[in-house]
């Protein structure tokens, strides 16, 4: 009698450790986990050289092609939820030897193992905590598995005075923006995905309800774009990329930084960060009345008409 309480017991416990959130199982079933090929694949997202997945929580991991968000998105599913989920974004720059991670529950045995083998796989010896609990601007060296191991559970910190200090005046910075209701308002896009960065702060609204934008690029197209109101997709979806901030993860795409206002019913979030958000507009809804009068070129801080 008691072995079979036992063996329900672990029976149990075994579900419990295997079973994924719907949100997981729904991704886990439409792509698969990554096939060896894929485990050394680079994203084709400009700029962005490094390999991509989205690390359940049975320890699979999903091959991301071009952003994470691209996986989220079939689902109506925003990054901030899908943290909430226990997944954990992974992102393995192969050739600085570093894996960048972002998540906000602590890693199960199954997700650390599967990261301590990619890592060997990688040859991985820094880490960077990119956003979540233990979040630090600092990359982290190790040299074993059992380091790494300690990073994730946030036993090993690299935090700076000046990480701390950012950390504290950003603890609530959008007061201002609450409504009567003692909510924030948070703008949607075209699916009804909310437009917020990976701590759920919205992209700011202007009073008329559109939002601003930046799509960076070089001077001639700067130049271009702003005497004809016209963006050239230049991903053959008809897609124009866009990021909440003029400065951030999008600096690798030009010198150059275009500003438009428009309505977010018009963009698809395709990407969050912290304290940013990438999106994408169709060209087809981009028009010289968007633009902000003029562009500015970021290296010498000067503006153009």
């Amino acid at each position: 009698m008691l072995n079979q309480l036992l063996d329900h017991l672990f029976s149990k416990i075994h579900e419990a450790e295997t079973s994924l959130p719907p949100e997981q199982e729904k991704m886990k079933l439409k792509y698969g986990p990554a096939t060896d090929k894929e485990m050394m694949t680079i994203s084709t997202y400009p700029s962005e050289p490094v390999v991509k997945f989205w690390l359940l929580n049975d320890g699979t991991l999903i091959f991301v092609t071009f952003i994470h968000g691209d996986n989220l998105s079939s689902h109506h599913v925003t990054h901030t939820s899908f943290y909430k989920t226990g997944a954990i974004r992974v992102k393995s720059d192969t050739h600085n030897r570093v894996l960048m991670l972002s998540y906000t529950e602590e890693p199960n045995s199954k997700q650390i193992t599967t990261l301590q083998r990619l890592s060997k796989l990688h040859n991985i010896n820094k880490v960077l905590i990119e956003y979540g609990k233990w979040y630090d601007p600092n990359v982290i060296p190790m040299s074993s598995s059992s380091e790494l191991s300690a990073i994730l559970r946030g036993e090993v910190r690299n935090k700076s005075l000046a990480s701390q200090f950012h950390e504290h005046v950003n603890q609530n910075p959008y007061n201002s923006l609450l409504n009567e209701d003692g909510n924030l308002n948070v703008p949607l896009d075209m699916d009804d995905n909310e437009l917020v960065d990976m701590e759920d702060h919205p992209i700011l609204t202007n009073s008329d309800g559109t939002i601003t934008l930046y799509h960076r690029t070089n001077e001639q197209s700067a130049k271009e774009i702003q005497r004809t109101g016209k963006f050239i997709s230049k991903e053959g979806t008809g897609e124009v990329f866009f990021s909440s901030q003029p400065e951030g993860q999008g600096e690798g795409y030009g010198d150059f930084v275009v500003a438009i206002k428009i309505n977010p019913r018009w963009v698809r979030i395709s990407d969050a960060f912290r304290n940013e958000v990438h999106v994408a507009v169709m060209s087809k809804y981009l028009f010289k009345s968007n633009l902000v009068k003029k562009f500015k070129h970021v290296v010498d801080d000067s503006l153009s008409e």
